[in-house]
Formats: C-alpha cells, sequence, structure tokens
C-alpha cells in the first residue's frame, strides 16, 4: 500500500504548475481583502442589531414607568 501512495506522490509532483507563486499570492490577496470586506458587514450587521435591541428594550422599560 505505501508504494502505492508514493507513485501518486511521484505523478502529482511532476505535474507542470498552473500558477506562479506571484499568482497563488495574488489570489489569496484577493480572497483574504473580501474575507475581511464580509467580516466588517457582518460586524456592522451585529452592531445595528444590537443597536435596534436596545432600542426597543428602552421603549419598553419607558412604556412601563
Amino acid at each position: 500500500m505505501p508504494r502505492v501512495a508514493s507513485q501518486k506522490h511521484e505523478k502529482h509532483s511532476r505535474k507542470k504548475k498552473i500558477f506562479t507563486e506571484k499568482e497563488l499570492n495574488e489570489i489569496i490577496t484577493i480572497i483574504q481583502s473580501h474575507r475581511d470586506k464580509a467580516y466588517r458587514k457582518i460586524n456592522e450587521e451585529l452592531v445595528l442589531m444590537h443597536f435596534e435591541i436596545g432600542k426597543y428594550l428602552s421603549t419598553k422599560i419607558k412604556a412601563e414607568k
């Protein structure tokens, strides 16, 4: 069984590289940039949600007084 695994590895290592290291780094940069934008958007929505909950609770508490 180990022999088959090493043969697969040898085949894989002989394949022509599709992307250069620079191109892969550019792709990684694009992914990271959009991931960061998604995190910021999610955080923005969480802040708005907490603000809305606070406003709702504040209104309910004032109405009870």
